[in-house]
Parts: structure tokens; C-alpha cells; sequence
């Protein structure tokens, strides 16, 4: 249990790094990209247009980084996993 439990930390922790260096990132400026060709073609575009399509791209970033709980909770998983195994095997040797 304790193998399984450390296998799951790792597995959140890298998740979190690939997140934090490359899939937040890379996921913003795709967002931007789309956000940005749903904008009229005209030069200018009126204050209320901006302020929508800024609204709309803050929402779908929120929704995005809350998926950062998936591997956190992993994490935290894997650490019970430890916790109750090294609990187990102190009880095994009284």
C-alpha cells in the first residue's frame, strides 16, 4: 500500500508540473487565440464587445484551472495511502 501510495503522489506531482510549466500556458494563449477570431473583423470594436469577450475567456480560464484539484487530490490520496500503511505496519510490530 505504501508502493501504491507513493506511485499516486508522483503521478499528481508531476501532473501538477506538466500544468504549471506547459498546460496552463499553453491552454491561456489557445484561448486567446479562439476568443480572439470570434471578434468582429472591423478595425475597432465597442467597449461592450471587449468587456464580453474578456468575460467570456476570465470564465473559461477559471473552469480550466480548477482541474488542478484533480491531481491534488491525488496527491492527497496517495498520502493517506502512506500515512495508513505506516500506521498498519507500527501496529504489526507492538
Amino acid at each position: 500500500m505504501k508502493t501504491t501510495g507513493t506511485i499516486i503522489i508522483c503521478i499528481g506531482l508531476l501532473w501538477v508540473i506538466y500544468d504549471c510549466c506547459i498546460g496552463f500556458t499553453s491552454y491561456q494563449h489557445l484561448n486567446w487565440i479562439r476568443s480572439s477570431k470570434q471578434l468582429s473583423d472591423s478595425e475597432s470594436i465597442s467597449r461592450d464587445e471587449a468587456v464580453i469577450a474578456m468575460r467570456k475567456m476570465s470564465l473559461d480560464l477559471k473552469n480550466r484551472h480548477r482541474i488542478i484539484l484533480i491531481p491534488t487530490g491525488l496527491m492527497f490520496l496517495g498520502g493517506l495511502l502512506v500515512v495508513l500503511d505506516g500506521k498498519r505496519n507500527l501496529k504489526k510490530d507492538n
